[in-house]
């Protein structure tokens, strides 16, 4: 098995900063001289003195021939947008300063290099939308202080200001305090299986309120960007 080198800009130190999603994505440059008709298999090694794999070896060539009766169709390329022509003015902004925010935590951290690569990997949406006021008097139930828009809570018909006093017959006003009710919405929250009725006990205006919906889990795309 023999073993590819590294290009010279590819140092470890550069292979550290390609590691965007809690350390479990990074990026290894390598070269390859290839032979027509032949498929190479290739895998990631470490060295023994890196936590990382650094380099990439050849494992296996088989020789291949084309069959001219068995085409294989091309793939088509995927499409590239420009965000700047496409985009209405809002979003662009949002993206102006998401990347500021990105490129500010990937600097502070240590790890940021002349480019980042981002992997976003197709997920639940876990974020419920709501943003609760921790110093909030429980007894008087959970203050909602914002709604993030397009989130189930903004979908069930939660409000600013809204107390919620109790999830799907739970009660959230018996903990003894504000913090300890978070973490029991957080569960419950968890516990939603999708396509199943939510109720969720509300004091609004003074007035109890009972908001009922069908929950829906959002399957969020795979995301790539590059910054850089």
């Amino acid at each position: 098995m023999s073993t590819i080198n590294k290009l010279s800009g590819s140092s470890l130190s550069d292979i550290k900063a390609y590691r965007p999603i809690g350390g479990k994505y990074y990026i290894i440059n390598f070269a390859l001289n290839v032979e027509s008709n032949k498929i190479y298999r290739l895998i990631a090694q470490k060295s023994s003195s890196s936590k990382l794999f650094d380099s990439v070896a050849i494992a296996s060539i088989k020789n291949s021939t084309c069959d001219n009766k068995k085409p294989i169709p091309a793939k088509s390329q995927q499409q590239l947008v420009n965000f700047e022509s496409n985009l209405p003015t809002a979003l662009q902004l949002r993206i102006d300063a998401l990347t500021k925010d990105i490129t500010d935590h990937y600097s502070k951290s240590g790890r940021a290099a002349n480019s980042i690569n981002l992997l976003l990997p197709k997920r639940k949406e876990s974020h419920f939308g709501l943003i609760l006021d921790l110093n909030s008097n429980i007894n008087e139930g959970l203050l909602i202080q914002a709604i993030t828009p397009r989130t189930f809570a903004e979908k069930i018909g939660l409000k600013t200001n809204d107390r919620i006093m109790s999830f799907n017959g739970t009660s959230i006003i018996n903990n003894k305090d504000s913090h300890t009710a978070v973490a029991q919405l957080q569960q419950l929250l968890k516990d939603i299986q999708s396509e199943t009725e939510v109720n969720i006990e509300v004091v609004r205006d003074k007035e109890k309120k009972t908001l009922s919906t069908t929950y829906l889990k959002t399957i969020l795309p795979e995301i790539r960007a590059t910054i850089g």
